[in-house]
């Protein structure tokens, strides 16, 4: 899929984190992506490497890969078109904890942390409508792991 200008405008209106944007914030966020073509088993980011930059699967497969308890890597998830990944890059400056692979040919957004920040600083409606969308995702994250961590455990005792 060739993205032009147009249709990344359009791509970024569906999704959760931009969909609420009118087209003029659209058409200036826009210009903030980058867009990546990889190949199937090519690496995106290692394990280790610095979080610098957020990303938005337009077309294909990623496959995130992390560490076990028992030493081996293990894949803990695929993502595929729409998905996103690595916003806590935009917010922290940490390393990578899992390893991001391309699971087919795959077309990415990629956002870096420093266009973000240029983003907040100008006081973009983008970068704010962001924010909300990483804060709305990170509790929907913590909920269905607290769910997790009540299932592994068991029964909860009658108080």
């Amino acid at each position: 899929m060739a993205l032009t200008h147009a249709r990344l405008i359009q791509y970024l209106a569906e999704t959760d984190y931009f969909g609420d944007l009118d087209l003029i914030s659209l058409s200036g966020i826009s210009s903030r992506f980058e867009v990546l073509s990889i190949s199937e088993g090519e690496v995106l980011f290692a394990e280790g490497s610095p979080g610098d930059a957020w990303f938005i699967i337009a077309e294909g497969s990623i496959g995130i890969w992390g560490p076990t308890p028992a030493g081996p890597r293990c894949k803990l998830t695929e993502l595929g078109d729409g998905d996103s990944f690595g916003e806590l890059a935009l917010l922290e400056d940490i390393t990578r904890s899992a390893a991001a692979v391309a699971a087919g040919p795959t077309q990415l957004l990629k956002l870096p942390r420093a266009a973000f920040h240029k983003l907040l600083q100008d006081g973009n409606p983008a970068a704010i409508q962001m924010l909300k969308a990483i804060a709305i995702r990170m509790s929907r994250r913590m909920r269905e792991m607290s769910l997790t961590i009540q299932d592994l455990s068991g029964p909860t005792p009658s108080l």
